[in-house]
């Protein structure tokens, strides 16, 4: 064989050594390109998912934030809605029974009684407009044997009654207190309209 078809053949398979290289190569980065692709799409939706996921734990806890805040607001405004329907009460109630206020005391105080002779403290309004005589004429018109024990600030408006270490609230709040333990329903319904579900 003659050395330029020997130089020739050479070069024709170094020629072909250098493409299959190539070839190799391109496809070995073709794969590697494919596979990164992957990998990078595979985190990202990875990630995606885990972006998704927090938002919605975020969302909710937040939610559940506006809920809390939303039911104690409310809360306090039923709260505070009651107090002023109690005190309310308490002034029409008072204004009620000045017309048979002694009667109304009289049954208030026999009513709660246990023994028929405790003391009987006043808050500072039946203090001043019964005071000791409401005793005397209670006394008499019952056949009991209560005594006046004075004024309590302790109470705005009704009595305690008092033997021993026993002390028993007589007042108009306690009074209004029973009458709401035992409609307690009711009042609620009249005002706080339950929302429908």
């Amino acid at each position: 064989m003659a050395l330029d078809d020997i130089l020739k053949k050479i070069e024709s398979e170094a020629e072909e050594q250098k493409r299959a290289i190539i070839t190799t190569a391109e496809e070995e980065a073709a794969k590697k390109v494919d596979h990164a692709q992957r990998s990078i799409e595979e985190e990202a939706e990875t990630l995606l998912e885990q972006r998704r996921r927090e938002t919605e734990i975020l969302v909710q806890r937040e939610l559940a934030q506006a809920k809390m805040s939303g039911r104690n607001l409310l809360g306090r405004v039923k709260s505070e809605a009651l107090k002023e329907v109690r005190k309310k009460l308490l002034q029409t109630f008072g204004k009620h029974i000045e017309k048979k206020y002694e009667k109304f005391c009289t049954n208030m105080i026999v009513r709660v009684s246990q023994s028929r002779d405790e003391e009987i403290l006043m808050a500072p309004h039946e203090a001043k407009s019964l005071g000791e005589e409401f005793v005397k004429k209670l006394n008499k018109a019952q056949k009991t044997s209560f005594s006046y024990g004075g004024e309590t600030e302790d109470i705005e408006r009704g009595f305690f009654l008092r033997k021993g270490g026993m002390l028993v609230n007589v007042s108009f709040s306690s009074l209004l207190d029973e009458i709401f333990r035992e409609h307690e329903k009711e009042v609620a319904e009249i005002l706080f309209l339950e929302e429908e579900a």
